[in-house]
């Protein structure tokens, strides 16, 4: 992996700064501190390299020098990589106390951003001004790029589950259309034949909706890690009510091919299968 562009947060711990940063664990969403001696890191960050809590983060200035930073936790964070220090760990492993060069804002009223902005960018001393709103913005509208390409692909699931159904079920009734014969002979009525079927083919939906459910979760993070970019990682998270709609509309799909294939059976020409040569 080539190198990245970490942005350096050096915090003062004594500071307010939980009212501007939501530093959470990546895996359990349970607040973190300042370490007094080491850093944080942003996920995306710490996948792209492989960094566990213990590794070490080399960081590299523009002077190319190059400093090992001890990792005391992996931080949330969806946009960008960061590593987050405290400003008494930073002087105590550079040598030299932290500079501020950054200020963060919070507006109780967003409309007033614009005016802001261009109070602060006529100040020559500011080289530049950053609205989050506008990251949040960007991201959302990736997020809503993916939501088509989702849609497109349960549309396409439906119908090939469909189909699916469809020819194994009409292949199975084809087949067995002698048998089937025999047994409405014999006194069976068009339901319980259904039934007959039915039960087969409910069997077979149940351990497809099983297996589906487990491939399509791997299927699904392959896809999510296959459209990230380097400075963006998206949630790896599926909400229960959508297995639960994947699994409805599975069964929905069985109740109206078997709807379909009653309509056949009960049109079967019973003289004419039981006259076919086995």
């Amino acid at each position: 992996i080539a190198q990245q562009n970490v942005q350096l947060k050096v915090l003062d711990a004594s500071s307010n700064y939980r009212d501007y940063y939501a530093l959470s664990d990546s895996n359990n969403q349970s607040p973190l501190n300042l370490p007094k001696d080491g850093v944080l890191v942003t996920q995306k960050l710490a996948k792209l390299f492989d960094l566990k809590v213990g590794d070490e983060l080399p960081l590299m200035n523009d002077k190319e020098e190059v400093v090992n930073l001890p990792i005391k936790g992996i931080v949330e964070a969806y946009i960008g990589h960061s590593c987050i220090m405290s400003k008494d760990y930073y002087q105590e492993k550079l040598g030299k106390e932290a500079l501020a060069n950054s200020a963060v804002i919070q507006l109780k009223q967003l409309e007033a951003f614009n005016q802001v902005a261009e109070t602060l960018k006529s100040d020559n001393r500011i080289v530049g001004v950053g609205n989050t709103q506008t990251f949040q913005k960007a991201f959302k509208d990736t997020l809503e790029a993916l939501n088509t390409v989702t849609l497109i692909l349960i549309v396409a699931a439906a119908v090939l589950d469909f189909i699916v159904l469809y020819s194994l079920t009409n292949i199975n009734v084809s087949e067995r259309l002698l048998e089937l014969s025999t047994i409405k002979v014999l006194g069976a009525f068009s339901h319980e034949m259904t039934l007959y079927i039915f039960k087969e083919l409910l069997i077979m939906t149940g351990i497809g909706i099983m297996l589906g459910l487990c491939g399509g979760l791997r299927l699904t993070v392959y896809i999510l890690e296959t459209v990230e970019i380097d400075t963006m990682i998206f949630p790896q998270r599926i909400h229960g009510i959508s297995y639960l709609i994947a699994t409805i509309l599975t069964f929905a799909f069985t109740e109206i091919v078997m709807g379909i294939m009653h309509i056949k059976l009960k049109q079967i020409d019973m003289v004419e299968a039981l006259k076919g040569v086995e």
